[in-house]
């Protein structure tokens, strides 16, 4: 009856264990799904293997078109930090923010950033330069 109890006590830990090493983050991509566009509207989840979620929000202005696209999804490599940072330049508007709680990329204006910045900078401006170009 110990090792009954030992092993549940076990099974346990390892559960509360992987609550605390991942996190509950909401993935969608406003091209794809409008309902992932500000003002959001719940759309998927899913357990992230790093601890971290992000949201950007990317604009451009292109021949009196603008676009924007909101992105929410897990961080691919934790950066331990909940901040962040905007960047305006050659006529594109960048947000992105990054947060370490269940579900917290759902906020219209996070309070959060990540090193990987640069990286999500240039995939919203591909992104956002191609619909413009497929209009």
């Amino acid at each position: 009856m110990r090792s009954a109890s030992t092993f549940i006590c076990a099974v346990f830990l390892l559960g509360c264990v992987d609550m605390v090493l991942s996190v509950r983050c909401y993935r969608c991509n406003s091209v794809i799904d409008s309902k992932c566009s500000d003002p959001f509207t719940s759309t998927g989840v899913d357990t992230c293997e790093e601890p971290q979620c992000y949201k950007s929000t990317g604009s451009a202005t292109y021949n009196d078109t603008t676009v924007t696209v909101v992105v929410r999804d897990c961080l691919l490599v934790s950066t331990g930090r909940n901040e962040c940072r905007n960047v305006d330049q050659d006529g594109v508007s960048l947000t992105v923010c990054t947060c370490s709680t269940n579900l917290c990329n759902s906020a219209y204006n996070s309070r959060q950033m990540s090193a990987v910045f640069p990286l999500l900078i240039s995939l919203l401006t591909m992104m956002i330069v191609s619909i413009i170009r497929h209009q």
